[in-house]
């Protein structure tokens, strides 16, 4: 189940990058791989609060 949710939530990212419109310079893959790390953290961040009683 963990690694199906990784593979959507990466795959999601990359599409993402190709929604934006109207600009032709930019590389959409790269946008959309550059967004990979963002949800890392946020798991980082949940799980310091998670460990430290925050969440609870």
């Amino acid at each position: 189940m963990a690694i199906f949710l990784i593979v959507v939530a990466i795959a999601g990212k990359v599409i993402t990058g190709f929604r934006v419109f109207g600009q032709s310079q930019i590389n959409f893959l790269s946008i959309g791989v550059a967004m990979i790390p963002r949800g890392e953290v946020g798991l980082v961040l949940v799980g310091f609060g998670a460990t430290n009683g925050v969440l609870y």
